[in-house]
């Protein structure tokens, strides 16, 4: 082996480095192009029945920028436009928006989502029906670079709106 080794020349080494380092970034960009998030501190708030949001964290845990298009829960619809969460004139920052979607969160940046939620399934009576409380749900969320996935369960008693707005 190393008898074959001293009969390269020069022309050979560069060859076989060049190839070694393009097999390395072909691995590396492979990689690269995972959706590693993290989603943190998931909150539910029920304003009305036909209808709820979630505030949650998501860091983004990979190299390259994610851009979210989409959230779905069973048989519920995201609102993608932004809008009044509460009206408030006594906040000194104005009104709490919801988030507008898409999202793009850089890498190693955590960004906190406020996203509304309709129900859109009917029982026979009409009536809009939804995920209950205490119902297990997966939330998955559209990224550009594929679904990721986060299962919780919805809170018994949820928090009120405006306690939500102290806290958040």
């Amino acid at each position: 082996m190393i008898d074959f080794l001293k009969t390269l020349n020069a022309s050979d080494w560069i060859a076989g480095i060049s190839f070694l380092l393009s097999l390395l970034l072909a691995v590396d960009k492979l990689f690269s192009y995972r959706a590693r998030t993290q989603i943190q501190k998931i909150e539910f708030v029920y304003p009305h029945n036909a209808n709820f949001y979630i505030h949650l964290y998501i860091t983004n845990k990979s190299s390259r920028t994610i851009g979210i298009y989409d959230m779905k829960i069973k048989d519920t619809r995201l609102i993608k436009h932004s809008h009044d969460f509460k009206p408030s004139n006594s906040l000194p920052y104005g009104n709490i928006q919801t988030s507008m979607f898409p999202i793009n969160i850089n890498p190693w940046e955590q960004r906190e989502i406020l996203a509304e939620f309709v129900y859109e399934t009917k029982d026979e009576n009409e009536h809009i029906v939804g995920p209950s409380q205490g119902d297990k749900i997966t939330i998955k969320i559209q990224t550009n670079r594929g679904i990721v996935s986060k299962e919780t369960v919805l809170p018994m008693i949820p928090k009120e709106q405006g306690k939500a707005l102290e806290e958040w």
